[in-house]
């Protein structure tokens, strides 16, 4: 990945969590992919968990 990828990459992210948008904030990422919510958790695994996660945590 190039770094001006990445850092379009890293403002959509920001942006997201900003608009505590969970559908922006899921395709940020591939069904593959492994989200680290905390060190001490099982990580989120693919698109839909990671979504779940994060919908769930700025409900609140």
């Amino acid at each position: 990945m190039k770094e001006v990828d990445f850092k379009q990459w890293l403002d959509r992210y920001g942006a997201a969590w900003q608009a505590k948008d969970s559908d922006a904030f899921g395709v940020l990422f591939s069904n593959t992919a492994l989200y680290y919510w905390t060190p001490f958790e099982e990580p989120k695994s693919g698109t839909e968990e990671i979504t779940g996660a994060f919908s769930d945590a700025v409900a609140t």
